[in-house]
């Protein structure tokens, strides 16, 4: 899951946990503008495997939220 501040961080977990933030990032997309997971907007670097349980939502979670939800789901997939 990542987690983009209202700065310009984006922190990234993995199995509920914090691995790690980068600050040198575009900002997420807003308004009418077009999201594109998987790729870049330039069609290169297109992601080779599946995505499954995508989630967006309007404002950044907090870490125990990003927690909660990976202890709700992990079983689903044998973790």
């Amino acid at each position: 899951f990542p987690s983009h501040d209202s700065g310009s961080a984006c922190t990234f977990y993995l199995n509920g946990v914090n691995v790690g933030t980068v600050t040198s990032i575009t900002a997420p997309v807003s308004g009418t503008n077009t999201a594109i997971i998987g790729n870049n907007s330039g069609n290169t670097n297109n992601f080779d495997g599946k995505i499954d349980n995508l989630r967006l939502y309007s404002r950044s979670l907090n870490s125990n939220e990003i927690l909660q939800m990976y202890n709700a789901t992990r079983s689903r997939y044998g973790l």
